[in-house]
């Protein structure tokens, strides 16, 4: 067959033009999300599929001496010999701009002898077909070298890929499945790595919060001060596999307030390298809320609280919503939401306690969190109700008796769907979906017997969207991880009427014990594996006879721990959480 009467032929023609516009197309995609392979890579890939490709030739090959033009069997030599052709044609060409692709089209000759070598020319053929099935996304630039119209394509290779996509899924599968049961077999394992002095009998941590940058955390203390602690270098350059003992932590930075803390928050968007945006706020006994800087520690400004008769109102609870603009606080029957930006009195109040009316919150605010869309925020109450208001109109938009004691922390899911609360004297903390909130969705167990306020944080997986694990001290000095993902998952595409009444309880995967004292704070590192703990709790010694309260204190059989301590938890957080921050240089 000559030159001329390959172009001439009309269906040839349009299998060029499809193989032209393909080759257009693919390479604006492959620009479009930068997946052009290198060379050295398609080398590579190349040579550890022969052996495969080879395996599934041998069982496809076909006698093509005796075929004729007549012949009905899927591969024909006349077949093969134009599909060859093309392929040359495009392989020539995908180094080209489309300007050139005509030309180059034009000047390519065609096999004299296409008999002698349709052995090759099939092998060649089979080859690009394996490669398109393996890994389609990988090979955009390698798809476009070889693709025909959806009719061409089914004809030829039709029996080729049903062959080859079920030995290459089934091998895939089985790598999947190794690779799961090598994640399994995994075991967590935890390692002190940094830690405070004791304090002074009768002082003790009261929780602590990681600032949004991870180069630093405050903790509140009994003594009515904030305490702020910078994270080790070695641990923000990961050299934690070279310690040789737990790292010493003393405090940079102390702030004093006037009586008692209620709560304590960073501002979100706090960065260490912007001075401006690094500040946190407090809320204590008798006073405004007080907006402190953490470099130097000096008051930046007061958000004041006034009760109808114009006395300071104390916020029991802070939060600020994920924007940094509004400050929400909690107070006994209402709520108070001020403007970062206007510091003094004016704020928006809304009542969370209504008279006559059922779902109401008629005690203190004990606890209050945003949403992370800001459509809506959560009130804790410590008559054991969580209500959601609108934070436009201050509506009421659901409510829930979620415990039958206070509750003292309450925290929305990564991606909103889900509230997590815990409360007081209450060894359950409780899973609620906001599709359904007055359905628990499951329960963890922790033991809980004080008054205290026990914090928890998740462990988040960023690439899936959702928590991986729960993580939470208790009283007994004791940290549990729960693995929460696996029954989320399950409640996924569950209709809101197919869920159970009673919860199901989640046993902990993995525990350890912290401190010898009361595990009132955890807070998870946000980009390294690192999770700090704070301990202490109030001690009523018993009598022994002396008249000094220090002295009985020392000489009673109490045990006190009062510490901050740094794990290093292996094996536990998502691989992709554990990135190099730009800000930890």
């Amino acid at each position: 067959m000559s030159e001329s009467a390959l172009l001439s032929d009309q269906p040839i023609r349009d299998v060029l033009e499809e193989i032209l516009q393909a080759i257009v197309y693919n390479e604006m995609i492959a620009e479009k999300w930068n997946m052009r392979l290198q060379p050295e890579k398609e080398s590579k890939r190349m040579a550890e599929t022969d052996e495969l490709e080879h395996a599934h030739i041998k069982k496809i090959k076909h006698d093509n001496e005796t075929c004729s033009d007549d012949c009905n069997c899927t591969i024909s030599p006349k077949s093969i010999a134009v599909v060859h052709e093309v392929s040359e044609i495009a392989d020539n060409s995908s180094n080209c701009h489309y300007e050139d692709k005509g030309a180059a089209v034009q000047n390519q000759s065609t096999p004299e002898d296409n008999t002698n070598h349709d052995e090759e020319i099939k092998e060649t053929d089979n080859n690009n077909d394996i490669n398109k099935s393996h890994n389609p996304l990988e090979n955009h630039g390698q798809n476009a070298k070889t693709s025909l119209s959806a009719e061409t394509r089914t004809e030829i290779v039709t029996n080729t890929n049903t062959n080859t996509t079920k030995q290459l899924f089934t091998e895939s599968s089985g790598s999947c499945d190794d690779a799961m049961e090598h994640s399994k077999s995994e075991k967590i394992s935890h390692h002190l790595i940094g830690h405070t002095k004791l304090f002074e009998p009768g002082n003790f941590f009261k929780g602590l919060k990681w600032a949004p940058d991870g180069l630093c955390f405050i903790t509140s203390t009994n003594d009515k001060k904030v305490h702020l602690f910078n994270t080790p270098v070695q641990l923000l350059k990961k050299d934690w596999q070279d310690l040789s003992e737990p790292i010493g932590l003393d405090a940079c930075l102390k702030v004093q307030e006037p009586e008692i803390i209620y709560d304590f928050c960073w501002w979100p968007l706090m960065n260490s390298q912007d001075p401006a945006t690094c500040c946190f706020v407090t809320s204590s006994r008798d006073q405004p809320v007080h907006l402190w800087d953490a470099f130097d520690g000096s008051l930046r400004a007061s958000y004041i609280a006034l009760s109808p008769v114009q006395e300071i109102q104390a916020a029991n609870s802070v939060c600020f919503s994920p924007n940094g603009q509004q400050l929400l606080c909690g107070f006994k029957k209402e709520v108070c939401i001020f403007y970062t930006d206007r510091p003094g009195s004016e704020c928006e109040k809304w009542k969370t306690g209504k008279k006559k009316h059922s779902q109401s919150q008629r005690n203190i605010i004990s606890s209050v969190q945003f949403g992370p869309d800001e459509t809506l925020f959560a009130c804790a109450c410590y008559d054991g109700s969580v209500g959601l208001y609108s934070p436009v109109n201050g509506c009421l938009l659901d409510f829930v008796n979620a415990h039958t004691t206070g509750v003292t922390h309450v925290s929305f899911s990564n991606d909103g769907n889900r509230l997590y609360t815990g409360a007081r004297k209450s060894n359950s903390l409780k899973c609620w979906d906001l599709r359904n909130l007055q359905t628990c969705m499951f329960e963890m167990c922790r033991e809980v017997d004080t008054n205290q306020r026990i914090y928890f944080d998740m462990i988040n997986d960023y690439m899936e969207g959702c928590e991986l694990k729960l993580a939470s001290g208790s009283t007994t000095g004791e940290v549990h991880l729960w693995d929460v993902k696996d029954t989320i998952n399950s409640f996924a595409d569950m209709d809101l009427l197919q869920m159970d009444v009673k919860a199901k309880m989640l046993n902990p995967t993995y525990s350890f014990t912290a401190h010898n004292d009361c595990v009132n704070g955890c807070s998870v590192h946000p980009y390294l594996p690192i999770i700090a703990t704070s301990s202490g709790q109030r001690k009523f010694p018993e009598p022994c006879g002396s008249d000094d309260e220090v002295d009985a204190m020392f000489k009673s059989n109490t045990i006190q721990e009062n510490k901050v301590k740094l794990w290093l938890l292996e094996n536990c957080f998502p691989k992709n959480a554990v990135t190099n921050n730009d800000t930890a240089v």
